[in-house]
């Protein structure tokens, strides 16, 4: 083909995806790919409009036709792992998704005051494109703590998913580290990841761990309630694990019900997965059939937590006809807890800011609540509560690790009732949607996490910029 008409073509494929028109540019990119005269620089605009027009499948046929006659480019196997996450194939992502961490093992920021080693994985089956950013991302496994670090921390981000690859690749870059952050926070989706990730940690002896692999692992919800379930002033909710199901979802959770003598209602969830995604609260087990946890089980086996149902919700009389459900989030680092945020739902257990933000907007008063709880967590929920709290922190073993929980409004039983404890909840401090106060709260954590970080180092601070 001419190749004036190339690069014609190309630009249209640029263009059509800046100006929205993307019908138009996934028909022009595919012929483009089709023809493989489609530019590496314009595969991201293909994927945008291929997202946009519904064309996953057909984009994921095209990746693999071209594979098969003459192979795939590194990025275009990060795609290929993408769309396979996107079309719930996590199997399959995983497997595209560790080829494309064999060829980028290690990534860098420029040089700054502190040198941090952060310990990533890309094939434990959350391997995503994210279309608005250009750029890819693992929306389960990882918190985001190294997106807030100040920029004169160097970022040396190292992909362990295979170790001989990654153990080859510091040695051959002469890697040393002033600190090591393992930022994988899922014990079950990552725990093959996370053995790696310990294997790294062992070739640095001398050189201090935040998060050690070996401590997240400990963080399990069914290892969590056994650790923490008899500590005064907490209410830790029996959860029972149901390992490596790949099939008869329902049967299988009836069984361990019956066996475990667990009362109704019930809180049924699959590992792996955080703000919600697969989970649900039954009230009997003719509600549900579970073919969502039978659909995802088929295709790659996944632990099923049964978690017993404590009720927090409180009425008041200024919300008439309203069940509310509080959940109050904490985060541990540098040896303190920082209160994070209340939020508070009407008529769904299940709380995030998303079915929470309306409700407190219109009610000041709940507002006012969330501001007194981070003003003094100790006077919002008791001081004996917040001790007990601090106390299970520093158990975890863990340097920045959160907490989610709420107040038990059982009369057979009071305290604080733990909702889950992990590494993953994401910072906020430059959320556009989160309010004012609980921004202030995360730049509070993440401002002791920085200081937590080069204490460890024995590196002197600076004045970081956490704007």
């Amino acid at each position: 083909m001419n190749q004036k008409l190339n690069i014609a073509l190309n630009s249209l494929l640029e263009k059509s995806v800046k100006n929205r028109d993307y019908n138009e540019a996934f028909e022009v990119g595919s012929y483009l790919l089709q023809h493989r005269i489609l530019v590496e620089k314009n595969l991201k605009s293909l994927m945008t409009a291929a997202m946009h027009t519904g064309n996953r499948k057909t984009l994921l046929d095209l990746f693999l036709s071209k594979e098969k006659s003459e192979g795939l480019i590194s990025l275009e196997k990060g795609l290929v792992a993408s769309l396979f996450y996107q079309l719930k194939d996590e199997e399959k992502c995983s497997e595209y998704a560790l080829q494309y961490s064999r060829e980028n093992v290690i990534s860098k920021s420029r040089e700054g005051k502190l040198k941090v080693l952060i310990l990533q994985t890309f094939a434990s089956g959350a391997f995503n494109f994210n279309a608005k950013r250009q750029s890819f991302h693992m929306p389960d496994g990882h918190n985001n703590l190294m997106s807030v670090l100040d920029r004169d921390i160097q970022k040396i981000i190292l992909r362990v998913d295979d170790i001989d690859v990654a153990l080859k690749e510091l040695k051959r870059q002469n890697i040393s580290v002033d600190i090591i952050y393992n930022s994988i926070t899922d014990p079950e989706r990552c725990e093959v990841a996370l053995c790696k990730a310990a294997a790294i940690c062992a070739a640095f002896p001398n050189v201090p761990v935040v998060n050690h692999p070996s401590d997240i692992l400990a963080t399990s919800r069914d290892n969590n309630y056994r650790r923490f379930n008899d500590m005064p002033h907490i209410v830790y909710p029996k959860n029972i694990r149901l390992e490596n199901v790949n099939k008869n979802c329902h049967a299988l959770i009836r069984e361990a019900v019956e066996k475990h003598q667990l009362k109704f209602p019930l809180i049924v969830r699959l590992s792996g997965y955080h703000v919600g995604k697969n989970m649900h609260l039954i009230e009997s087990m003719d509600q549900h059939n579970f073919a969502d946890f039978e659909t995802i089980v088929s295709q790659t086996p996944k632990d099923i937590y049964l978690i017993e149902y404590v009720d927090v919700s409180f009425k008041d009389n200024r919300l008439p006809g309203a069940r509310l459900y509080p959940k109050y989030r904490a985060l541990f680092t540098g040896g303190k807890l920082f209160p994070i945020h209340l939020f508070v739902a009407d008529n769904d257990f299940n709380v995030h800011l998303s079915n929470s933000e309306k409700l407190m907007a219109a009610n000041p008063w709940l507002t006012e609540m969330g501001v007194s709880y981070c003003r003094s967590p100790e006077e919002s929920i008791g001081a004996d509560n917040w001790k007990a709290l601090e106390q299970i922190m520093r158990q975890t073993g863990l340097e920045y690790v959160g907490i989610d929980f709420a107040l038990s409004q059982e009369e057979r039983r009071k305290g604080v009732v733990i909702f889950e404890i992990n590494a993953a909840m994401r910072n906020s401090m430059r959320s556009k949607n989160m309010p004012v106060y609980v921004k202030n709260c995360w730049k509070q954590v993440t401002d002791r996490i920085h200081h937590y970080l080069c204490d460890q180092a024995k590196v002197p601070t600076w004045s970081f910029d956490l704007s």
